[in-house]
């Protein structure tokens, strides 16, 4: 022991094992930031054990001298200085240990957190597929990209079109839980294997398939594989002259093959639908899939052009229902990102009439039915509603549909009513279980917990979908419209929205938030910069909202009053005969903006449907001040409604709930409407689309002398300082105003 202890072995031993505890520790963190896997950490755990022993000899054998290494036994007693030798490596120890409790602590207390709560993503997310899983047993499929043999580039469309339509035959059997196009497309030309493309799409079987036209002839090659088990269940190759006829008869019995395999019962009518050809002009439906086609990226200039298959696809068979169906749809996406679309109301209309004359048994045309309503009223609602019911029963496993009627609930009851919110989330949900990788339902699936104030759910659900998309515009136009609308950050907003703009710059969607951004923090001359911009790159929109503030400015609020006939006009003109003091014509042009508020048997619905400028309380301060009847029952109803889904919020969250402040004052409740704005303002909601104008509304005076009414104004006017000096600090490093703007 003690020729051991002189010798400074017990020395090396602890010096080695903290040096090796470190570099592992290290290592563990850093070899997976460059791809690693685990092999090059075992490779360096097993040369350290190897080390081990040799510098266990290697510390008793030799000994470090003043001229380097020599042999202990060489080095007579009276001059061996292991003794300064200990010295130093007790300090080499401590530095050592030091390091270790430093990266212990790093380790400990800003590593681990953030690997928490990463796991807990990862577990939340793999415990719902397991969930998915358990419940469809082994009904669940995932089709992938079906490979291309042709020898034209061009013909790549065909087969993802023969992909696309197997996957919508499968669609339609309510037995089967069928993954969406979007989120297995990514899967093409990947180097995962089965299993673990399975588990990410909470899959049991996958179909794959290649397609070769040559000619006259196609031929098609499908296999079905138990996914887990990495086991073929079955194969068929398909030889047949290219025509309409052999080409459906193909996807009837893949689809019928599919079902059978997996035990999934089919009703008469699915199978019915299973057998349907849908034209016979092998023309039109060429123009279709190359449509399709173009519709998948969602771009603008790919929608235009999606577009003209379509239309070429019904002059080559004017009875193709499913063409006239993506004519609509195509037209309609065109319009949701912002591009003016004539005739409009028309194509929907005709379309959804042609396609459902032709074929009553397609969901999406019921989509389209849904459409042409008028959702204002209740009894086309009601009929909407009926429509999109019809459309998920006869297309169950349709994402798209989902997604649709639940974005029809969203617009519909927009930001109040918490139960069908709520019932909306779960619509999402499913939608995401068929759809997981879609990033326009990830976009709204997060906006969704957003609006029900689960705000890091939501933050982490578009983040994960920026990690995963980096291209896709939704995602970031959407974290910006929170941080504008909700949080009052919007320095950052306005850096959100132009990274959306610069990937989608088509998109008006895209430009028009900005311009809000501008209105917000009060700073006019940039607003008109951005009004003339949109008014010359998109002609004929109405940014009438964006004329109110500039007009109200430099006018005043009889100058800016519109003298077109148009609802909006009508709306727009009640706020500023209001802020006039004019209640007879504010009560009046409310009116004619929408009359079902005279009719008190109408406010129910109107209570659900209207949350914003034209809410109920706003109604009811309208009747009140024009010295008409009904104003204080109707503001009963209304502050009961607010206040019952505000505390449903845990009273924090959304900034459409301003019209509950507004019933405070109407009611005379001051106190409680001093607690409100301030508690308003304190969660950032100043900035919501119409302060400028709710902050001028004559219903303030009672008020408006209070010492905590004007701490609420000048805290509002300091937010909009600090927000415009971080813009104009951050202007250099954000992208720039576009060159038509300066």
């Amino acid at each position: 022991y003690r020729e051991l202890k002189r010798r400074n072995v017990f020395r090396v031993v602890i010096a080695y094992l903290a040096a090796s505890w470190l570099l592992i520790e290290v290592a563990e963190t850093i070899f997976p930031l460059y791809g690693f896997g685990d092999t090059p950490a075992r490779i360096l755990v097993t040369l350290l054990a190897i080390g081990f022993p040799l510098f266990l000899v290697f510390s008793w054998v030799f000994e470090i001298t003043p001229e380097g290494l020599k042999l202990e036994k060489d080095i007579k007693r009276e001059e061996s200085i292991t003794p300064q030798t200990g010295k130093k490596l007790d300090r080499i120890i401590i530095a050592l240990l030091a390091l270790a409790l430093g990266y212990f602590a790093f380790d400990k207390f800003i590593l681990d957190p953030v690997e928490d709560v990463e796991i807990a993503q990862r577990s939340h997310v793999e415990g719902r597929a397991d969930a998915v899983i358990e419940a469809y047993a082994d009904k669940s499929i995932a089709v992938l990209p079906f490979d291309s043999r042709s020898a034209l580039n061009d013909d790549a469309y065909f087969a993802d079109g023969m992909h696309d339509e197997i996957l919508t035959r499968l669609a339609g059997i309510a037995a089967l839980r069928v993954i969406s196009r979007s989120s297995v497309m990514p899967y093409r030309d990947t180097d995962k294997s089965l299993p673990e493309i399975a588990r990410e799409l909470a899959v049991v079987t996958v179909l794959e398939g290649a397609v070769q036209r040559a000619g006259d002839q196609v031929r098609i090659t499908v296999q079905l594989i138990d996914a887990p088990a990495d086991k073929h269940l079955w194969a068929e190759t398909y030889d047949r002259e290219l025509t309409t006829e052999n080409l459906f008869a193909i996807q009837s019995e893949v689809t019928s093959r599919i079902a059978e395999a997996l035990k999934a019962q089919l009703t008469p009518s699915e199978e019915t639908r299973l057998h349907d050809r849908p034209t016979a002009s092998l023309a039109a439906f060429n123009h279709y899939l190359r449509g399709r086609q173009l519709m998948a990226s969602r771009r603008t200039e790919d929608l235009r052009q999606a577009v003209t298959e379509f239309e070429q696809a019904v002059a080559a068979d004017p009875e193709y229902a499913q063409a006239w169906i993506q004519l609509a749809i195509s037209n309609d996406l065109l319009k949701y990102y912002g591009q003016a679309i004539p005739r409009y109301s028309e194509i929907i209309e005709e379309a959804a009439h042609k396609a459902l004359a032709l074929n009553d048994q397609l969901g999406e045309a019921y989509i389209l039915l849904a459409l042409t309503y008028d959702w204002d009223h209740s009894d086309e609602m009601e009929m909407a509603e009926a429509a999109f019911k019809r459309a998920i029963e006869l297309s169950p496993n349709s994402a798209q549909i989902l997604k649709e009627y639940a974005q029809f609930l969203t617009r519909l009851r927009w930001g109040v009513d918490w139960t069908l919110m709520e019932r909306t989330l779960d619509l999402y949900l499913r939608a995401a279980e068929l759809d997981p990788l879609s990033p326009v339902i990830q976009t709204l699936l997060g906006t969704n917990y957003l609006m029900l104030g689960r705000v890091d759910e939501g933050i982490e659900t578009l983040e994960r979908l920026i990690q995963r998309d980096s291209d896709f515009a939704g995602s970031y136009w959407t974290i910006g419209y929170f941080y504008h609308t909700v949080s009052g950050r919007l320095a950052e907003a306005l850096d959100w929205f132009r990274q959306a703009e610069q990937r989608d710059p088509e998109n008006f969607a895209t430009i028009w938030p900005q311009a809000h951004v501008f209105r917000s923090i009060g700073d006019l001359e940039t607003l008109v910069k951005y009004r003339d911009h949109i008014d010359k790159r998109f002609p004929g929109k109405d940014t009438s909202w964006l004329d109110l503030p500039i007009d109200l400015e430099q006018s005043g609020w009889q100058e800016a009053l519109r003298s077109d006939e148009s609802r909006r006009a009508w709306l727009i003109n009640s706020w500023l005969y209001l802020i006039g003091e004019d209640y007879e014509n504010a009560y009046e042009s409310f009116l004619r903006w929408e009359p079902r508020w005279s009719d008190p048997s109408q406010w129910p619905i109107l209570l659900r449907s209207d949350s914003k400028t034209h809410g109920a309380c706003f109604a009811a301060g309208l009747f009140i001040s024009a010295g008409q009847e009904g104003g204080y029952e109707l503001l009963v109803l209304a502050r009961e409604f607010l206040e019952v889904n505000y505390a449903r919020t845990g009273g924090t969250f959304f900034p459409s709930f301003w019209n509950l402040g507004l019933c405070y004052l109407l009611d005379g409740s001051h106190e409680n409407a001093l607690d409100f704005w301030e508690r308003y303002v304190d969660n950032g909601h100043w900035p919501f689309p119409h302060w400028f104008l709710v902050s001028r509304l004559p219903w303030w005076e009672p008020v408006r002398e209070h010492p905590r009414f004007i701490e609420v104004m000048n805290r509002v006017e300091q937010s909009k300082s600090e927000q415009r000096e971080l813009i104009r600090k951050t202007s250099v490093i954000l992208p720039a105003i576009p060159k038509a703007i300066d």
